[in-house]
Parts: C-alpha cells; sequence; structure tokens
C-alpha cells in the first residue's frame, strides 16, 4: 500500500483548547497525515526547552497513529514580528534563536520540513528589505539542512512575495529554499493560473482549499481554483510530498463564514477523485 498523501491542518480548529486534543480530531475525520502548527504570541518556552514541545507533540502524535509532514512555525502577535526580516538586528538575532528551537522540534518529529513566512517590504528601502529577507532565509535554510529539514515558505499577500514572480525570484537567490505553495493567496489577488503554476517545481509542500478571486477561503461547492491543473502539474514535476488539507476559521478575509469540518471532508473527496488518496 502507497502511503496516505493527504494531510489535515490541526490548526483548522483553534476552538479546541489543546493541541493533542486537535490533532485527535484530525484523526477521527478519517487522516492519517497531520499538518502541526507552533502559533506562538511569544518564543520564550520554544527556546528554553524544544525538546520538550517535541515530546509532547511525539506523544499526541503516537496517541492518535498520526504522522506529520510539516511544522508550521511563527512567533509574533502580526506579520511584521513574524517576518525573518525584522528591521531590528536585536530582534532577528532572537529570531534566529526561535527559528533553531522550531528546526529542532521538526527534526525530532521527523517531519520533512517546517514552513515560515516569507518577510516583508520595507517601505521606506526595499531593496534593504530584501538583501535581509535574502540573508535570514539562506541562514535558515543552511541551519535547518543541518538537521535534514527542509525550509518552506508560504507565500502571501502582503509579504514581500506576493505573486508569482517575486516568489520565484526570492527562491532563485537562497538556493535550497522550497515553498509551501497554497494557490489561494494567489486567488485572492486574480492571479492567473499560468503564472501560478510556475511555482510547482518549487513545491515542497502544498495547502489546499477552495478559494476564488477576491475570497481566499470559500465552500468547496464554490471553488474556481483549477486544482485538477496543480495536481497535473505536480505530478508532472515528481512532486513526492502531502497535500494538506487546510481550512481556518479566521475573522480576517471572512474566512470564519464556513464550516471548516465539511469543506475539509469535500476537499478531500476532490482530492480523492483527482487521484490523490
Amino acid at each position: 500500500m502507497e502511503p496516505a498523501r493527504v494531510s489535515c491542518s490541526e490548526y483548522s480548529f483553534p476552538a479546541v483548547p489543546t493541541q493533542h486534543a486537535r490533532i485527535g480530531i484530525v484523526r477521527l475525520l478519517g487522516f492519517d497525515l497531520v499538518d502541526v502548527a507552533l502559533f506562538l504570541t511569544e518564543g520564550s518556552s520554544l527556546t528554553s526547552d524544544p525538546g520538550a514541545i517535541a515530546a509532547s507533540l511525539r506523544s499526541s502524535l503516537t496517541e492518535h497513529d498520526l504522522v506529520t509532514e510539516d511544522v508550521f512555525l511563527t512567533v509574533g502577535g502580526t506579520v511584521e514580528k513574524i517576518a525573518p526580516n525584522q528591521r531590528d538586528r536585536g530582534l532577528r538575532a532572537r529570531g534566529r534563536l526561535e527559528f533553531s528551537a522550531g528546526a529542532r522540534v521538526a527534526a525530532e518529529l521527523g517531519a520533512p520540513g517546517i514552513t515560515i513566512l516569507p518577510g516583508v517590504t520595507w517601505a521606506e528601502d526595499p531593496e534593504a528589505a530584501w538583501a535581509t529577507c535574502v540573508e535570514e532565509l539562506a541562514w535558515r535554510v543552511d541551519e535547518a539542512s543541518a538537521l535534514g529539514v527542509e525550509v518552506r515558505i508560504e507565500p502571501h499577500a502582503g509579504s514581500i512575495a506576493p505573486v508569482p514572480e517575486l516568489v520565484s525570484r526570492l527562491c532563485a537567490d537562497v538556493p535550497g529554499l522550497r515553498l509551501t505553495l497554497d494557490l489561494s493567496h494567489f486567488e485572492l489577488q486574480s492571479v492567473t493560473l499560468d503564472r501560478m503554476l510556475t511555482l510547482v517545481p518549487l513545491a515542497g509542500h502544498l495547502h489546499v482549499r477552495a478559494a476564488k478571486p477576491g475570497a481566499i477561503q470559500v465552500r468547496w461547492r464554490d471553488n474556481e481554483t483549477d486544482v485538477g491543473a496543480l495536481v497535473a502539474g505536480l505530478r508532472e514535476s515528481e512532486y513526492a510530498g502531502a497535500y494538506c488539507v487546510e481550512y481556518v476559521p479566521m475573522p480576517k478575509w471572512r474566512c470564519d463564514e464556513l464550516d471548516v469540518v465539511t469543506e475539509a471532508l469535500a476537499t478531500r473527496d476532490a482530492l480523492a477523485a483527482l487521484g490523490v488518496v
């Protein structure tokens, strides 16, 4: 039997108070893989004892008989504070410590990759922002590769790489950098399919959800993203990673107006119909 390839994000259920229980929900829904998040407002607990965090997560994964393909790390309350290319050198140094600890968690869980946000533009000096972003991401690629962990950025609207052309440029500037590719962030901006598919060879991980121009998350019945073309492109590129079904009920972009359980299962069924199981 081929290994399972469809995952579900445990952070799709933020109203459930414990991560252990959220991981359990993914198993109850019938998934064999789970995407795990370390979404932290500050990183002291992570940097002080990453081994304890890894042990707790490993216990939950074992109890619920699940495997994780990715750890999604963010530390900070805003996109600017999460960014690896923060303006303040001291904050960048702290970000490196937090990333190093997060990569260790991923390694100890046996996750092949860690997802982070790509960074932000500095309005007053975009060239310096880009150069700093490249420096910080390159450091992270080196740091994680020593642990056998792949670094993946999730390009998104409002980031330093909001469109495919800039994403490709950033990956070219940072050898070894990969993507957690989520077409919904481009669908939101009405980016055409041909431009999106140029990123397929850079994918190390996938987030999949229904979207349409102007709406990053919709019911599957309203989906306008050509997931079939995405799957075909990934097959042509010999993509061997997972497809994570990721719906998040957050107020931003009106993402809290649908039932994440119903849509996660509908998306899994759609992927199965395309031969992804």
